[in-house]
């Protein structure tokens, strides 16, 4: 056992020039010197932190963020502006389901098909707008993204100003659209954080959700097949979007949900999109954990209000935390209750501190309400 300290040494200097702490919805804080002093590792712990070296990726640009807690936990070149290609369609379909009827009938017109149609639309085709979009995010249709902003906008240019206000009131300044398909342009283009802040309003969209999580669908006389090889393959993955041209080379928005967490993936201008994707994926999955923040069994937090009525403590914050593996036997709670009988239903009757080691997660109010 006599290696054990000069390994724990090791590992603790490399930490400290990682300055890996854990990381939480604010951001990874910074581990010093004393978040170490009192606390011991077990062999266990040490081989863990050993294996958190991220994957190489070979990407023009990759991201990786935990949904929970919105923490980017890997970033090559996220704010870059890059052709977008096909993701560019998650936007054509959020302002699509913003603006238009579900349920709305479209006439596809010629006018449409100057772009190609990859599930082979004709005109005087007659479907609902909910169909179209199923036509355009599954096979990913250009024609049929021209239909939807046709239909929508009053013109395609008349929608692409309304994407492009969209953008704008998300805040997304690395994001500027000239086209609802994401066909090669200069002026068109976006950035992995910008698609990864679009993809989750996406996901946040019960009627897009469904969208990008089907793989196969039968819309009239169109089969239609889900490009993303994700879906059904690696475990966990809810959708989004593919895209590919020659500018954008090939891209991919992915999000996994699994027990231990829920994590979205970008990967632009690649050229093996799949295998750098499970690669990060596979990386967050082997290294964290996304925590929800509770206080527990609820026989843990009785409490007694005046004329001896029993409440429960309760959290009104659902917050998350996302811990490295090695943090998470860590993990503490500490309440603070003032005076449980001066609860009235509405105001805090205290807080609890979640802790991991001497790092502070999260400072929560705590409530009463009845058992």
């Amino acid at each position: 056992m006599g290696h054990w300290p000069k390994l724990y040494r090791g590992v603790f200097l490399l930490l400290l020039l990682a300055g890996q702490g854990f990381c939480v919805g604010f951001g990874p804080p910074q581990l010093a010197a004393h978040d170490m002093d009192p606390l011991s590792l077990s062999p266990v712990q040490v081989q863990q932190m050993t294996h958190m070296a991220p994957p190489e990726v070979q990407a023009s640009a990759a991201l990786l963020m935990d949904v929970g807690t919105q923490t980017v936990l890997y970033d090559h070149n996220g704010s870059e502006r890059r052709a977008p290609a096909s993701t560019t369609k998650m936007m054509t379909a959020l302002v699509a389901i913003e603006h238009g009827n579900l349920d709305d009938k479209v006439v596809v017109q010629a006018s449409d098909l100057t772009v190609d149609s990859a599930a082979g639309l004709q005109p005087g085709e007659v479907l609902t707008l909910r169909d179209l979009l199923y036509v355009m995010l599954l096979p990913s249709d250009n024609a049929a993204a021209q239909v939807i902003a046709r239909y929508i906008g009053g013109s395609v240019p008349a929608f692409v100003d309304m994407m492009n206000a969209q953008a704008a009131s998300w805040g997304l300044h690395d994001t500027h659209f000239v086209n609802p398909h994401g066909l090669d342009d200069p002026e068109h283009y976006s950035s992995a954080h910008d698609l990864a802040e679009i993809a989750l309003h996406g996901l946040a969209n019960p009627v897009f959700a469904e969208i990008v999580s089907t793989p196969e669908r039968q819309v009239g006389t169109h089969t239609l097949h889900n490009l993303n090889q994700l879906l059904g393959a690696y475990e966990g993955t809810q959708g989004v979007k593919t895209g590919t041209t020659d500018a954008a080379g090939q891209c991919l928005v992915a999000e996994v949900a699994r027990p231990t967490g829920r994590v979205l993936c970008v990967v632009l201008g690649s050229d093996d999109r799949y295998r750098e994707a499970k690669a990060l994926l596979d990386y967050y999955f082997a290294n964290y954990e996304s925590i929800p923040l509770t206080l527990g069994p609820k026989g843990l937090n009785r409490v007694y209000q005046p004329g001896g009525q029993e409440g429960v403590l309760v959290l009104h914050d659902q917050r998350q935390a996302l811990l490295p593996d090695w943090q998470v036997p860590w993990l503490r709670l500490v309440r603070d209750i003032h005076d449980p009988q001066a609860g009235d239903g509405a105001g805090p009757v205290g807080t609890v501190r979640f802790t991991a080691g001497n790092n502070s997660l999260a400072d929560l109010p705590v409530y009463i309400s009845p058992p």
